[in-house]
């Protein structure tokens, strides 16, 4: 499948991000689908334990097409959020 066209994907893959304290940073981990949720649980808790330490963008290596960012805010309450994008048209 070329990056340019759409697709359709059978089952799709959960990105999530790790923080590291030590340099502030994060990195993304990602964890493949199970037949039950107890054997999705197993292997989501055991890809940070294997791979939460790998600092980079990419703390999980072969990040699929077929993914998604799923964002987990670990706070119980904030007063803001800000992005700042940079865009340039040709």
């Amino acid at each position: 499948m070329s990056a340019a066209s759409p697709g359709i994907y059978s089952y799709l893959l959960p990105a999530y991000t790790v923080f590291h304290e030590d340099s502030e940073t994060f990195s993304t981990l990602w964890t493949e689908p199970a037949a039950c949720h107890e054997d999705f649980i197993a292997a989501y808790e055991r890809d940070p334990a294997l791979y939460g330490k790998t600092e980079g963008i990419l703390g999980k290596p072969d990040l699929h097409a077929n993914s998604f960012c799923v964002s987990m805010l670990p706070w119980t309450a904030f007063t803001s959020a800000a992005c700042s994008m940079s865009c340039r048209m040709p």
